[in-house]
């Protein structure tokens, strides 16, 4: 009886009858052997609207289980889109090296590095307890990655290797955006990983860039995913710099602008 009950609970709270089926079907496989008192505060957590990943403590990822916490985003399965779309570009067992630009969970770095174990993968980030979740990870999966606390800001102060590969999903929301992102979003994910700065909707992509200038190898690709709107002139910003042979865009699974790659001469 006390399934249906928190059917209902959910339902009222604004989950649709699937969403609620879910979410039920997930919670009966995470937390098998909870009371009904652990259960009751669980659905509530829901009912608030916290992110289901978040409650459990992982997001799937391709094919890595990823913990998350609220230091950090949620992986997207537009993220995920993006590493296939690396992998793709890359077929051969070459090794390369690889820098992803604000990694958050981790989970470009590690799922680049679970599919291509040859390949030496650095990540940076500027906050010491998203760099414990990556790290975290990291150990868990038993996937070596090399995690920095560094910020993307300098590229200038890097004195690590030349990468053939550089890779990331920056902060892209505008900040006028907020009030339109779902309760879900604003009020549990980390702003610091999902707000570009106000009135500098491409800021971070500038800083990227600039790593792209300074570190990234002749004939070494830069692969970016964007905002939908922004895309276009995330794509001119690339355009502009003047020191790729190409840019190119690719959609998402919705059909959005969403993903760019460049090759730098």
């Amino acid at each position: 009886m006390e399934e249906a009950e928190f059917k209902v609970d959910l339902i009222q709270a604004g989950y649709t009858e699937d969403e609620a089926n879910t979410l039920l079907r997930y919670l009966s496989q995470d937390f098998p052997n909870s009371s009904v008192q652990e259960k009751q505060e669980l659905i509530r957590r829901l009912m608030a609207q916290e992110p289901y990943a978040y409650i459990a403590g992982y997001q799937p990822f391709l094919n890595l289980s990823i913990q998350v916490n609220q230091h950090v985003l949620i992986p997207r399965p537009e993220t995920e889109e993006l590493v296939q779309l690396i992998l793709k570009s890359n077929p051969t067992s070459v090794p390369l090296q690889v820098l992803d630009l604000g990694t958050g969970s981790g989970c470009i770095a590690l799922a680049l590095k679970s599919a291509k174990p040859q390949w030496k993968v650095h990540a940076i980030d500027l906050f010491e307890p998203v760099l414990k979740v990556g790290r975290t990870n990291a150990q868990r999966l038993s996937l070596p990655v090399d995690f920095y606390l560094f910020p993307m800001e300098h590229a200038d102060r890097w004195r690590g290797e030349e990468m053939h590969l550089m890779v990331s999903n920056p902060p892209y929301v505008p900040l006028e955006m907020a009030s339109k992102l779902d309760a879900r979003v604003i009020d549990f994910e980390p702003n610091t990983a999902l707000f570009s700065p106000q009135n500098q909707p491409l800021f971070y992509y500038e800083c990227i860039l600039k790593w792209a200038e300074l570190h990234l190898k002749s004939q070494g690709c830069l692969w970016l995913e964007t905002d939908a709107d922004g895309h276009e002139n995330t794509r001119q910003l690339l355009l502009r710099s003047t020191i790729f042979k190409f840019v190119e865009s690719f959609v998402d699974f919705r059909g959005n602008p969403r993903f760019l790659k460049a090759q730098k001469k």
